[in-house]
């Protein structure tokens, strides 16, 4: 009985490995996010290549309920810890469309659906959750499963 305590204490966990943690909607399936031109020598890769995990948000200044995200997003608690992480492509036509938000965190304007259309969304809000490599780690659509993937992701990397 103390050799089989004893034993489990030698190989049990060890505190320094970080647990890989799995999302409530990952994909079943190896998925990658398409890359996007930002604008002349600068793709999507290029601006997530920095982080472990990002987050990239669909959406529209016209959609209340990508408001909502929005809105949850910008709390102080939250936006601090994802300031970093996030991009956004907004589904807009025109600048003066997503004016309101320039300043909360980085936009693509996607007003000819491409990029929306690459990533096979269907509705906004969209939320993606990407790893350094453009693996698709997890998505969800829609306000309120959209805000429960982005706790999700705060949850898994803080």
């Amino acid at each position: 009985m103390i050799a089989i305590l004893f034993s489990s204490l030698i190989v049990g966990c060890n505190a320094r490995e970080k647990k890989k943690l799995t999302y409530t909607n990952a994909l079943t399936e190896e998925r990658y996010a398409p890359d996007f031109e930002l604008k002349k020598g600068l793709t999507y890769y290029s601006v997530i290549q920095k982080h472990d995990e990002n987050i990239l948000l669909f959406w529209s200044a016209a959609c209340p309920h990508c408001e909502k995200v929005i809105d949850f997003i910008k709390t102080k608690k939250v936006y601090k810890k994802l300031k970093n992480v996030i991009f956004t492509v907004s589904i807009d036509e025109t600048i003066d469309d997503i004016k309101s938000h320039e300043k909360d965190f980085s936009i693509y304007l996607d007003y000819n659906y491409k990029v929306f259309k690459s990533f096979e969304c269907e509705h906004i809000p969209t939320v993606y959750i990407i790893d350094a490599k453009g693996k698709i780690l997890a998505f969800s659509e829609g306000g309120e499963a959209s805000i429960a993937l982005i706790k999700e992701f705060i949850d898994h990397n803080n």
